[in-house]
């Protein structure tokens, strides 16, 4: 076998890993939960919860805040509650999502950047390539991996982005801001 098909191979396994065990779905809601900026303390429940009801943004984050505080068994506002019951009982409906691009999702975008990372360290083959160059990058080998491992996985658990550019402009994005964040985190652990 070919080094390129030891990179696609290296790619297939850690995906299946991934979907068997969910983590990607796991990383994705708790990165989520992460950029929550909702102090309990401080927070105008009856505010946020009126926002909720045209802006899907904030109807997200309400539903991502109820879900984390019950996972870590705090006590929810009364409010907070009454909202939940009543969405549980579909008496609330969701807002109209907004059109243009996704939020960035970090939980994701971390494990494929990780393993984009991982993979050209240890198979020694650039990142990307030029468009019209030979489909031998990591994001090549990626790609495949990814649409072989979706071409027996449900629709709703298929890892995306599938396609060579998408898995390029996501490395190079999440490359900013994951070095960026650890450059960060060593500076002030640091001083």
């Amino acid at each position: 076998m070919d080094n390129f098909g030891k990179v696609v191979d290296f790619f297939t396994e850690r995906l299946s890993q991934l979907v068997e065990s969910n983590l990607i779905d796991v990383a994705e809601r708790k990165g989520r939960s992460l950029q929550l900026d909702i102090d309990v303390r401080k927070t105008d429940w009856s505010a946020l919860i009126e926002e909720s009801k045209t802006n899907p943004d904030t109807f997200r984050d309400l539903k991502l805040h109820c879900g984390e505080a019950i996972n870590r068994g705090e006590k929810l506002d009364p409010l907070l509650e009454v909202w939940l019951s009543n969405l549980l009982k579909e008496l609330i409906d969701e807002p109209p999502k907004k059109k243009g691009a996704r939020k960035i999702s970090f939980g994701r975008d971390y494990f494929l950047w990780l393993l984009i990372d991982t993979a050209s360290k240890k198979f020694n083959f650039t990142v990307s390539r030029n468009q019209e160059g030979k489909k031998t990058s990591i994001c090549d080998a990626l790609s495949i991996a990814i649409n072989k491992i979706n071409r027996d996985t449900e629709k709703s658990n298929r890892i995306k982005p599938t396609s060579f550019n998408e898995l390029r402009q996501l490395y190079h994005r999440s490359n900013k801001i994951f070095t960026n964040s650890f450059q960060l985190s060593q500076k002030s652990s640091v001083e």
